[in-house]
């Protein structure tokens, strides 16, 4: 009776130590899930080093037929977003960025916009902004960075349209003030174009 006692007792105990420990991993993946970005294989080139290039090559007028971009490429300095098929452009636009434009977003209300290479993991149709795709910013590079320098990386970047509040467009200047919190913005016309362009899990690189 004592030793079928302590068997139960055992196999209790047992129990509940798979528990917590199932509970702690499940904890650990809603919290990786909340903080990072999923990782994607980029096989990609980037071309941060050729932007003066692509601006010179650039094309503002929407192409015939329907288009697929396999890359989007975010000149900050020239203030250009061009879409992009095997390597070449088929279209590009004037954007706004961060009311902070110069360097790469590092914390939370920094108001700047991105510097590297991410996706657009997903696109949301119910934006603010008209229509949105969401840029996976932070990476897990910028995660590690805020936490060495205790600050929050924020989040929340897209490429978007104008507010749907559109009393505020005459305040905006768009697109030759920056205006946004860091996000990149076009024209609603310009982001419904997008919207057809690009899937997800599309490559974009946004270059200083």
């Amino acid at each position: 009776m004592i030793r079928n006692g302590i068997s139960a007792l055992a196999a209790l105990f047992l129990m509940l130590l798979m528990s917590e420990l199932s509970f702690a991993q499940l904890d650990l993946g809603e919290d990786l899930h909340i903080r990072t970005s999923p990782v994607f294989n980029y096989d990609v080139e980037s071309v941060c080093a050729k932007t003066a290039e692509l601006a010179k090559n650039a094309k503002f007028k929407a192409p015939q037929g329907s288009w697929k971009a396999d890359f989007l490429a975010v000149d900050k300095k020239r203030k250009l977003l061009h879409a992009m098929k095997d390597g070449q452009i088929f279209r590009s636009f004037n954007m706004a960025l961060g009311k902070s434009p110069t360097g790469k977003k590092r914390k939370e209300g920094d108001n700047k916009t991105p510097e590297g290479l991410y996706t657009i993991d997903y696109k949301n149709s119910g934006s603010d902004f008209h229509l949105s795709l969401h840029i996976n910013y932070p990476n897990q590079a910028d995660i590690d960075w805020a936490r060495r320098n205790g600050v929050s990386p924020g989040g929340d970047i897209f490429v978007h349209g104008l507010p749907n509040a559109k009393w505020k467009w005459p305040f905006l200047g768009h697109p030759k003030k920056n205006w946004t919190r860091g996000c990149v913005a076009v024209t609603n016309d310009e982001i419904e174009e997008l919207w057809a362009y690009v899937n997800r899990n599309t490559p974009i690189e946004l270059c200083p």
